[in-house]
């Protein structure tokens, strides 16, 4: 690993960690970029460029258009815009794995993305971008042959907004009209089986007095569980994966009384859905 930046004159903290629970040696230089590296660096440049004279697939008719072409096949696509427009652009298919990139007229890339819903991608302009034309660059990290959904629609706040509670990333409202399900009062321990699959799983617990709520997600089967936890406006407060020398997840957390939401989500994110066992144990201070 390797970091190159400017900073200005002060005091700076470095942090070093690694993937896996293999203890291990490293060799760690702080200095100038003019100071002779420990090994040569593997430079990555990316080339991706989409100007007016860059072939492209037209993308013709009215709003929402869609097409599906592998990122080998058809790496760009060119769309005009007739008035000003919010837009949203979707590149589906994990088994590619698509990378999104949108370009001006002009060839200047004003957006990007890469898993966005798992291993989907998704770009959302929701300022109205000014008529004239665009070019998306559609690129693949896995398979450049498997075929990729590219949609473009008119950006919707509604779905936009879906879409973050299907992450996991935004709470939903608890007024039934995004699925929760409520657990009820954690009054000492509660248990609960849910189906994972490419979404995010939404629970509700109460906690009566305050306390420690210990909540713990661990895979049934061959899954990768991430758990976080929001308050009741939908603030997120604590978020985990990897809690222990395992995949499943762990959140310990000092709790007022109040409901509280739970995101569950699997990071292997596919439509096979993968069972999780989520447990919340509430813990109460001694008297």
């Amino acid at each position: 690993a390797r970091i190159e930046t400017t900073l200005t004159p002060g005091t700076y903290c470095a942090s070093f960690g690694g993937f896996g629970d293999a203890l291990f040696a490293t060799t760690t230089r702080i200095g100038r970029t003019d100071h002779a590296a420990i090994t040569e660096a593997t430079v990555m440049v990316d080339e991706v460029v989409c100007t007016a004279e860059t072939d492209a697939v037209a993308l013709g008719g009215g709003l929402p258009v869609s097409t599906t072409a592998s990122a080998g096949s058809a790496p760009f696509y060119r769309i005009t815009l007739s008035e000003a427009s919010p837009l949203s652009i979707t590149a589906n298919n994990p088994t590619a794995d698509p990378v999104l990139r949108v370009f001006d007229g002009g060839g200047t890339q004003i957006g990007e993305n890469d898993d966005f819903a798992g291993l989907n991608a998704r770009i959302d302009f929701e300022d109205a971008l000014t008529p004239g034309n665009y070019c998306i660059s559609v690129s693949a990290l896995s398979d450049n042959t498997a075929p990729i959904e590219l949609t473009v629609s008119v950006f919707d706040e509604t779905a936009y907004l879906q879409a973050l509670y299907e992450r996991g990333d935004t709470a939903p409202p608890l007024d039934g009209s995004f699925p929760v399900e409520d657990l009820g009062v954690a009054q000492t321990r509660l248990r609960t089986d849910i189906r994972v699959g490419d979404g995010a799983e939404w629970l509700v617990f109460e906690m009566p007095e305050p306390g420690l709520a210990l909540v713990e997600a661990t895979s049934v089967s061959d899954g990768d569980p991430r758990i976080a936890l929001f308050d009741d406006f939908g603030r997120m407060l604590y978020e985990n994966d990897d809690g222990g020398a395992d995949l499943n997840s762990l959140i310990a957390a000092q709790l007022a009384p109040g409901q509280y939401l739970i995101a569950v989500t699997d990071l292997n994110g596919s439509e096979q859905r993968q069972t999780t066992r989520l447990g919340i144990i509430r813990y109460v201070p001694a008297r």
